[in-house]
């Protein structure tokens, strides 16, 4: 009886782990660089409201983006050197953002982005103690 009973439960620990597994869309992992792209661009035309030409450019530059982060990822050890080659990646695609978006848009985007770095930092503060 006592063994049927540690077997049930570890088939219900295995069972909720398996269920807290991300799955499906919006999941960065299993996004190609293209629908990253696309869901960047989606987001950034919500704060914006860019008109469909300077819509195109900016899908164009995250794609570049994404695929230069995707590149360096797959090429560089994780660490102050990788940081440092993320952090000139995003500068880059800031300066090409500011010579397609008007002002007034690249103000909204740094503050958009601001309030993302500071959720992710919430984020990762809650996640680890318990």
């Amino acid at each position: 009886m006592k063994k049927l009973l540690i077997l049930f439960n570890l088939l219900i620990c295995a069972t909720m782990v398996s269920l807290a597994q991300p799955r499906g869309e919006g999941r960065g992992q299993q996004m190609t660089p293209e629908e990253r792209a696309e869901m960047q661009t989606n987001h950034m035309n919500e704060q914006l409201q860019l008109d469909e030409a300077t819509l195109a450019l900016v899908h164009e530059v995250n794609l570049d983006f994404v695929k230069k982060r995707e590149t360096l990822r797959e090429t560089t050890d994780r660490g102050p050197e990788m940081r440092e080659q993320m952090l000139a990646l995003r500068d880059e695609r800031l300066e090409a953002l500011a010579g397609i978006l008007s002002e007034e848009q690249m103000e909204t985007l740094k503050e958009f982005e601001a309030q993302n770095k500071s959720r992710r930092k919430r984020g990762r503060r809650g996640s680890g103690s318990n």
